[in-house]
């Protein structure tokens, strides 16, 4: 299962809806992450009144995925837009994966460099809002 990718279930559900146009593509993707048993721990949200977007993105902390390591980080949190052919920018936004923390002692011991710099920062949560086809 490690050989599965986001480029890959982008593929293979464009081919089942190009021979069964009945369903809208994240359903498909829905229905392909049930049937290789990646749904829970990666999920498909809808977009109200938009059936070519969704929302790919993983069930955060999980302990269960290392048959599909590379595919559940690369899934965090990825908008796509099914209206695009493949090659032609599917993927409309991506999440990096969430840093490391690490504490002072492990840093100073084991990571510090003499180049290194540090800055003040406060945590938060990010609010992303998106305009999509004037939408």
């Amino acid at each position: 299962m490690s050989d599965i990718s986001l480029s890959s279930l982008i593929t293979e559900t464009y081919e089942i809806y190009n021979k069964d146009t009945t369903k809208n593509c994240p359903t498909i993707l829905l229905n392909l992450l049930k049937e290789k048993h990646l749904w829970p721990s990666i999920k498909v949200k809808k977009f109200k009144n938009e059936n070519n977007l969704c929302l790919v993105h993983n069930s955060y902390k999980r302990d269960d995925v290392d048959a599909f390591r590379s595919l559940y980080d690369e899934c965090r949190s990825v908008i796509l837009d099914f209206s695009r052919s493949i090659g032609n920018n599917v993927v409309i936004s991506y999440a990096n994966s969430i840093p490391v923390r690490s504490s002072i002692s492990n840093y100073t011991t084991n990571i510090y460099q003499s180049t290194d710099k540090s800055y003040i920062a406060m945590d938060g949560t990010l609010i992303s809002v998106y305009f999509n086809n004037n939408n």
